[in-house]
C-alpha cells in the first residue's frame, strides 16, 4: 500500500474562536485536525501529525501563536498520526496515563504497522 505523503499544511490553520486555531486534515490520510488552544499563560497543542517534520511545523506555529507563552502539548490517543512527533516539543507533553499506557503497550506494534504503509508514511 502506498498512501500519498501526510503532510500537515499548517498554512490552512483557521481561527475558530478568539485564540482557537483549527490545522485542518483537509481529508488527507493519515493527517488529523490538529488544535491549537490559547490560554493566559500558555497555549495547548493538540495532536502533532505525523512523525519529527510535522511536528516542528506544528510547534513552530504554535510557538507564532503563543507570542511568548508557553507551549504544552496533549494527545488524543497514541496512534502515529496523532502522537508520533511528541519528542519535537521537548518536556511539554500531558498525557494520561491510560494513554501513556498504551503507547508502552502497543506503541511498537502500530510503528511497524505505518512502516508497512510504504512510501513517504514510512518515511516519516
Amino acid at each position: 500500500m502506498n498512501l500519498p505523503d501526510p503532510v500537515v499544511q499548517v498554512s490552512g490553520a483557521v481561527e475558530v474562536a478568539p485564540d482557537v486555531l483549527v490545522i485542518p486534515n483537509d481529508h488527507v490520510s493519515l493527517v488529523p485536525n490538529i488544535g491549537v488552544i490559547g490560554g493566559a499563560e500558555a497555549v495547548l497543542v493538540v495532536d502533532t501529525g505525523l512523525g519529527a517534520d510535522n511536528a516542528s511545523a506544528v510547534l513552530a506555529f504554535a510557538s507564532e501563536v503563543a507570542r511568548g507563552r508557553r507551549v504544552l502539548l496533549t494527545t488524543t490517543h497514541f496512534h502515529p498520526e496523532h502522537a508520533f512527533g511528541a519528542s519535537a516539543f521537548g518536556g511539554s507533553y500531558v498525557v494520561n496515563r491510560a494513554q501513556a499506557d498504551d503507547l508502552a503497550r502497543r506503541g511498537s506494534a502500530y510503528l511497524e504497522m505505518f512502516r508497512g504503509f510504504g512510501g513517504a508514511v514510512a518515511g516519516r
